[in-house]
Parts: structure tokens; C-alpha cells; sequence
């Protein structure tokens, strides 16, 4: 590498996401020798502290979701059923 940071400096993270399922034979690849690669346990929020923000969000958007659920249900005239709860998911995310 002419220029950067040298790959024994890089330590890559990793939850149990399902995109992060590949990513140990990916580092296995030449380009990526002497990359440590950590794996966190499952659901580890403590040692990932986004996903108390994430944790935060879903709260408040299950709530708007819920205390507006027979206005959901119910799509006005000309607007389909996915567009309407579309935009009440976008109205929820918001808040």
C-alpha cells in the first residue's frame, strides 16, 4: 500500500446483520491480509452503541404507528393502499 493506513492498523467490526454474512471470506481475500476482524456477539447493543439510537427510533415510530393505526387502515379515495401506508411510514419517521 504506497499510501494510508497499513493494513495491520485496520480492525473491521462486524454484527450479526445478515449483510455482514460474507464479510469473513471476503477478508480472507490477498488484498486484505493482516486486517484483524472482530465479530460481535449477537444482539450486543452494549458493544454497539447505535443501536440504542435504533432501538430509540423504532420505539417512537411503533407508537405514531399505533396510535394512528384506523387512519392507516383506511386510504382515502384515488391513493392505493402501499402508497398511503408509505407515506404515513415517511409521516412516522419524522417525528
Amino acid at each position: 500500500m504506497d499510501q494510508g493506513i497499513a493494513l495491520l492498523e485496520v480492525v473491521v467490526v462486524c454484527d450479526n446483520e445478515s449483510i455482514h454474512a460474507g464479510v469473513k471470506e471476503v477478508m480472507a481475500l490477498c488484498d486484505y491480509v493482516g486486517v484483524e476482524l472482530i465479530k460481535l456477539p449477537p444482539y450486543s447493543p452494549m458493544l454497539n452503541p447505535i443501536e440504542n439510537g435504533f432501538s430509540a427510533f423504532k420505539s417512537e415510530v411503533k407508537y405514531y404507528l399505533a396510535t394512528h393505526r384506523d387512519a392507516i387502515l383506511r386510504p382515502p379515495p384515488g391513493v392505493t393502499k402501499a402508497q398511503h401506508r408509505a407515506n404515513y411510514m415517511l409521516r412516522a419517521a419524522k417525528c
